[in-house]
């Protein structure tokens, strides 16, 4: 992975040749929502999340395995989904120690 900054002079990755903010998703989603301003009820509403996975999702002890929550989480938090769906496959070669 080669280390970028983007706009904002967030750091980033370039990973598989997508450019995604250089930080474990269950991090970047509860920032962001915290950014917004928005509760865990109010994300789980708009989303169809359950609150339990949402919770665990953002601690980290669990993985985002399904591309509906993905894209509905991404959705209510107004990032891209495809940013969001790479972070989570990152983040789970990462933790399976790679599929190549």
């Amino acid at each position: 992975m080669d280390s970028r900054i983007v706009p904002g002079g967030r750091p980033a990755q370039v990973w598989r040749g997508a450019t995604i903010p250089d930080v474990e998703t269950c991090a970047f989603i509860k920032g962001i929502r915290e950014h917004r301003q928005l509760s865990v009820e109010e994300v789980c509403r708009l989303s169809g999340i359950a609150s339990q996975s949402l919770l665990r999702f953002e601690s980290g002890a669990r993985a985002m395995r399904s591309l509906d929550a993905v894209a509905a989480l991404a959705d209510v938090l107004d990032v891209s989904r495809s940013v969001l769906a790479l972070m989570v496959l990152r983040d789970l070669e990462l933790k399976r120690g790679g599929w190549e």
